[in-house]
């Protein structure tokens, strides 16, 4: 009966992983595309500044403003989930080794553009 307890549990936990693991993904995928979507703003708002387009300037400022904010709560969340991804982790697997956490968090901090070596610390956990 234990067993089976286990395994159930062991089923949840992996669909929560599985669920987290989406949610960065997703996340890191957003953060990319709004950093995309700031440098053109940024090449749009230099022009309006070069040209002295003060109407532009103001409504191109106000929607970096807005973008900058909401790529800050995409990245908010994928730390939340990053997070979320290896409390689970170690309820499945025991201790985790700190190194591979850091490695995926040196990879974050330092803006790495392709997703996919973002996400292979992640994928290595696996």
């Amino acid at each position: 009966m234990d067993s089976v307890k286990d395994f159930n549990h062991r089923q949840i936990l992996l669909g929560k992983m599985k669920c987290a693991e989406f949610g960065f993904k997703r996340a890191k995928e957003q953060v990319d595309l709004l950093d995309r979507k700031i440098r053109d703003t940024e090449i749009r708002y230099h022009r309006a500044v070069e040209a002295e387009r003060k109407s532009f300037r103001y409504v191109l400022r106000q929607r970096l403003l807005v973008i900058e904010r909401v790529r800050q709560y995409y990245e908010e969340f994928a730390t939340r989930k990053a997070d979320e991804i290896r409390i689970v982790w170690r309820q499945l697997f025991g201790r985790i080794t700190d190194e591979m956490f850091e490695e995926t968090r040196e990879m974050d901090e330092s803006g790495e553009s392709d997703s996919d070596s973002e996400m292979s610390g992640v994928e290595e956990l696996l």
